[in-house]
Parts: C-alpha cells; structure tokens; sequence
C-alpha cells in the first residue's frame, strides 16, 4: 500500500499533510502520529498506518506530556483526560493491532507468508482476538511448510477451544496431506463431537472410509495367504479409523482366537456384542466364538493350576452357549479339584443329557 491512495483523496491528503506539520513542530506528541495513522488507516495505506501508531505507542509514557485542549489530543476523541487515555495507550494498541491484522491478512493473500506470520503475531502480542489471529498464524505456517508448527498451535487452540470445530478439521486436513490416516479419523470424531453439522465432515469421513476399506481388502488377502498376524495389523488399522465397524472386530476377533490370543479374542467379541449397529441376527455366532475362546482360556487356566479362575471363566463360557456339553465337563474337572462334588455331579449330569440330545439329533 502506498501514498497514492491519499493522492487520490485531497481530504485525506490534505489532512495527513495538516498533521505531517503539527508533528515536525512537536514531534512527542503521541496523538499526532495516531491521527496521522488513523488518516493513513481511511485510504489504506496500511504500512503508514502501522508506522505511525508504532511511533505514538513508543511515544507512551507514564507520565506523559501533552497539553490539554489541543486540536490532536486525546482528549477530543474520546473526552476523557489526555493522561487517562494515554498512559494505558489502549487506544493506540487497538488501532495497531488492527492495522497489523488487516496487512497480516493482505500479505497472506498475496502468499507473502513470511511477512504475513510476522504481523499476525504481533497483532496477536498486541490483544487481537487470539483464535481468529491464530488460525491465520496457521495459514502461514502451512504456507511456509512447516507443518509441524501449524499442528502444534492447532493442539494449542483445540485445547484451548475444544467446541471450535475448526481446529479439529483443518488439524485432520493437515495429517491427511501427510498420510497420517488414524489422526485424521481422530479429529474428525473430536470434530463430530464439536460440530456435526460442519460443512467438511462429510468429506472427511467419506476419505476415512475408503481407507478403512483399503485396510479391510489388504487383511482379506493375507487371511487367504494364511497369514493371521498380517490380516490382524490391518484390521487394527482399519478399526483405528472406524471404531465401530462390529464386523471387523468380530472378525479380527476371530483371529486371535486363532492366533491363541484368547483374552484378546474376548475381548473383540464382547466389543462387538455391544455395537449397536451391529446385525443382530449373528449374535448367536458371535457368542458360540466367545463361548469357544472362554473355554481356551479357562483350559489355560486349569493347567496352569488355577482352578478357581478357570472355573468362572468356564461360567462365563456356558452363559454365552449353554448347550456345549464340554463346558459343563471342563467346569466339573475344576469342581472336582476343588472337591466340590456336589457341582461336578451336577455339571456331569447336564453335559450327559446335552450329549444324549445331541446322539438323538
């Protein structure tokens, strides 16, 4: 920005010369240069504009001194005492930090993101609104490439405005451009949480999808190749961006259970009994899984000598596929080493009658 927007205005240049006299004969008086700024400020020179109040600020003191009733103090723009309104400069570092975030906001434009960064944080250091100066500040990181920086003042602001959606969805937007697809399916839910109705969480969670699937194809490929622990690394990954998909867990559940990792096993099949989107009409297949996985932890457990333990795990086996006969005999082994015999009677009485159904069937 340049003089010949004031060229352009005779009122304007003819009062920013009218004040360029009043400062060379005094050139302390702070309200001076603000008026000269705020001249400066109504044709858009915003450089000048800056340059001046920097000046008046500098020019703030303490004890300052000015006489009162002259045409440019500070007393005739707001009628209070020239020492009240200029010993705090407030009114100086407002019009500053406004100049500073208009100019921030033209060199952003202009992709001139170093000058840009450099005057939103000083508008920042001066007052202006700090999550508005700082989303810019994180334009001009992003378009400085440093990356690293414009996500760490996202996790600043995110705390620090945790119902903005916004820092959320342009932080996912950022791991997207890099690849981190498990922290873009972060912040979209945290974004889903702040503001459901914003206009990019469809695009956002339209990308998380398609790589979920990516990551499901690649685990159905290594089942048939029979690697289990590859096709469990994808399913994980998968579920990282989609925590509720219950046909993946199920199915990684699966592998675990498989893999011999009963606890883990368990513990996807009980998460996908608790999804409520789940289909419900393979409840009873989930649950004869878990049952199953009950009941290799619970043989774990009797080797191991822990009777009691892989007693209530075999409980917990039965309530999930109460017509398992073995289920009954297991718990009756664990019953009878704990001399209870009376349950082991018990247990072996069921499991001979499921046996006899089953012979009959």
């Amino acid at each position: 920005m340049s003089d010949s927007n004031s060229a352009s205005d005779p009122a304007a240049a003819t009062e920013i010369a009218r004040l360029s006299r009043a400062i060379y004969v005094d050139p302390e008086d702070p309200a001076l240069y603000l008026f000269r700024g705020d001249a400066y400020l109504d044709v858009c020179d915003l450089q000048s504009a800056i340059g001046n109040y920097k000046k008046a600020l500098s020019l703030v003191s303490p004890s300052p001194k000015a006489t009162t009733g002259s045409p440019f103090s500070f007393a005739n723009v707001t009628g209070k005492s020239v020492a009240e309104e200029i010993r705090p400069g407030r009114w100086i570092k407002y019009q500053l930090r406004r100049a500073l975030f208009l100019w921030g906001q033209i060199l952003l434009d202009q992709h001139r993101f170093k000058e840009a960064l450099v005057s939103f944080e000083e508008s920042r250091d001066l007052g202006m609104c700090f999550a508005s100066v700082s989303l810019r500040i994180v334009a001009a990181y992003i378009g400085l490439g440093d990356f690293d920086e414009a996500i760490r003042l996202l996790y600043s602001l995110s705390e620090k405005y945790p119902t903005n959606a916004n820092f959320h969805i342009i932080r996912a937007k950022l791991y997207q451009s890099q690849g981190c697809h498990d922290f873009v399916a972060i912040d979209l839910r945290k974004a889903i949480q702040a503001d459901p109705s914003h206009p990019l969480i469809m695009e956002l969670l339209e990308y998380v999808m398609v790589v979920a699937t990516v990551y499901k194809n690649k685990a159905a490929e290594q089942i048939k190749k029979g690697h289990f622990d590859i096709a469990v690394f994808f399913f994980s990954q998968a579920l990282e961006l989609d925590p509720f998909d219950w046909c993946s867990t199920f199915k990684r559940g699966v592998l675990f259970h498989a893999l011999g990792q009963s606890e883990s096993a368990i513990e996807d099949f009980t998460t996908a009994l608790e999804q409520p989107e789940r289909d419900t009409t393979r409840d009873s297949e989930i649950r004869a899984h878990l049952s199953s996985a009950y009941n290799k932890l619970g043989v774990d457990h009797f080797r191991q000598g822990r009777f009691l333990q892989a007693a209530a795990i075999f409980s917990l086996a039965i309530e999930n596929k109460s017509d398992e006969a073995i289920l009954y005999r297991n718990r009756s082994d664990c019953y009878l080493k704990m001399q209870r015999v009376a349950e082991a009677k018990d247990d072996l009485q069921r499991a001979a009658v499921l046996e006899s159904n089953q012979q009959r069937k």
